[in-house]
């Protein structure tokens, strides 16, 4: 695991930046047709999976910041809505995050710090964009190629 507490906050802040123009671009490749295409019926589909993505991670960084949802959850899974949600979510987060003092990063929420609950935000959206990933191949389209 990465020692969070001692990753600037600059370095972090490049971290959600990629994870946003990152999980954008695979977003855009999907068609808008293929946003209900789901690979087994108890699997979401592609459309509530990048919601689901962009918009948890404003909750996480929103309730261990402030205490509050800075959202309501999507109630559409279109191609447009998915990329206004992540849009909203991932600005969300890295202006929030490029607001925190020192202290505020170090604080404890319900037992946790806070640097774990950006850090669980950030596996969340690794998790979720590798099955986003599957999705994509699943309809023969090629995913952009992982970069730092």
């Amino acid at each position: 695991m990465i020692a969070t507490e001692t990753l600037p906050l600059q370095d972090q802040l490049k971290i959600w930046n990629n994870a946003k123009e990152f999980t954008k671009e695979l977003a855009q490749l999907m068609p808008e047709d293929k946003y209900e295409f789901t690979p087994a019926p108890e699997a979401r589909s592609f459309g509530e999976l990048m919601n689901h993505l962009a918009w948890s991670n404003s909750a996480m960084i929103g309730m261990s910041t402030s205490g509050k949802m800075p959202f309501e959850k999507p109630t559409r899974n279109d191609k447009q809505t998915v990329l206004n949600t992540i849009e909203d979510s991932f600005g969300y987060c890295i202006r929030t995050l490029a607001g925190l003092t020192p202290e505020q990063l170090s604080a404890t929420v319900q037992g946790t710090s806070v640097q774990i609950f950006i850090w669980r935000a950030v596996a969340h959206t690794i998790h979720h964009r590798g099955q986003a990933t599957v999705y994509l191949r699943l309809n023969g389209i090629k995913p952009p190629t992982y970069r730092f």
